[in-house]
């Protein structure tokens, strides 16, 4: 059972990478909703990663390891908060997932774990 809500994170916010400064403007930061599976799914989720072929990829620490629900983009701070604000109001009851489908991004190092 997923109890965590579903939370705006950053590229930095799960290690992925800093947010990105214009030349024009303030700065920006890629977005993104996802769910945080508890530890033992975690747990399972690498163990597919490990037993899949390595292409030209890393594995990716355990703790980093999430669901994302929807990209949003390249973000301002105040579209940032109010996403924030906005998401802290979602009150998810419990539920169960199953993970039953694996790929890969065409052109990136990404493998994903999905539901049917």
């Amino acid at each position: 059972m997923w109890h965590r809500p579903a939370v705006p994170m950053t590229n930095a916010e799960s290690r992925s990478g800093p947010g990105q400064a214009s030349e024009k403007g303030p700065q920006r930061r890629r977005l993104f909703f996802a769910l945080w599976p508890p530890a033992a799914v975690r747990v399972r989720m690498a163990r597919v990663g490990r037993r899949l072929p390595r292409r030209r990829g890393r594995p990716v620490p355990m703790e980093n390891l999430h669901l994302t629900l929807a990209f949003v983009g390249p973000v301002d701070e105040e579209t940032a908060r109010c996403l924030e604000t906005a998401a802290a109001t979602v009150q998810p009851e419990p539920f169960t997932l199953v993970l039953d489908e694996v790929g890969q991004f065409r052109g990136s190092r990404v493998v994903w774990l999905g539901a049917s």
